[in-house]
């Protein structure tokens, strides 16, 4: 009997064989049903699976990332799938947007506002509530070069800072223009932006009518 066959008979144990001796894993039996349907469809055995998937996890384990990561870095192929993003150094957008700014501010500043209603209109689509566009940002935020983005009440209102989002004070602008654009689409009514040289980026604005009210007591 393969152990294949045994995580058949036990839906919620996996068991291995290293070195002729036994390990048993405990996972739910939901997973493991889940894990045994995705084998079947794709022709292969469920050990197979199970073990490049446990070693994908050890590979990310070992380059000292968090077992979220894995999750993260799902979600992330996820988006960048739907919104076809490309990859390119931050290098290079620094310095583009800089040249931009220099060249033409009004122009860029109008493709950055651009690129604001593109965003929001795929998010708003895609997590539908502020709370889930705030779950996902959870999710991807071990990946993302943003480290941090958080929202508190102020004065019966809010304040939404943001770190990480560029260097300079050229692309950090843009990202504000970016981000408003996002936020003001899930019904918020952004008053004041501030963008900081080091992507720090500060929202503040009150509630409108439309607003997600599950968020209104962050």
């Amino acid at each position: 009997m393969f152990y294949s066959d045994v995580i058949n008979l036990v839906p919620y144990e996996i068991l291995k064989n290293f070195n002729m001796a036994r390990v048993t894993l405990a996972a739910s039996e939901e997973l493991v049903d889940e894990l045994d349907s995705e084998a079947k469809r794709r022709g292969i055995t469920l050990y197979s699976l199970t073990n490049t998937s446990l070693a994908s996890m050890v590979q990310l384990l070992k380059l000292g990332k968090p077992p979220e990561t894995l999750a993260a870095l799902v979600k992330y192929i996820e988006l960048s799938e739907a919104l076809r993003l490309i990859p390119v150094t931050d290098w290079f957008i620094e310095n583009l947007i800089s040249e931009l700014y220099k060249a033409n501010k009004e122009k860029l500043f109008e493709l950055c506002e651009k690129t604001g209603d593109q965003l929001a209109t795929f998010l708003t689509g895609y997590a539908p509530t502020l709370e889930e566009l705030m779950k996902t940002f959870d999710t991807v935020k071990h990946i993302l070069p943003l480290k941090s983005l958080y929202m508190k009440e102020s004065d019966g209102g809010f304040i939404i800072t943001i770190l990480g989002s560029g260097f300079n004070l050229e692309s950090t602008e843009c990202s504000a223009i970016i981000a408003k654009k996002v936020f003001e689409s899930y019904g918020l009514k952004i008053n004041e932006v501030k963008p900081n040289a080091g992507g720090v980026i500060v929202l503040k604005g009150n509630y409108s009518e439309h607003a997600d009210a599950s968020m209104q007591a962050t």
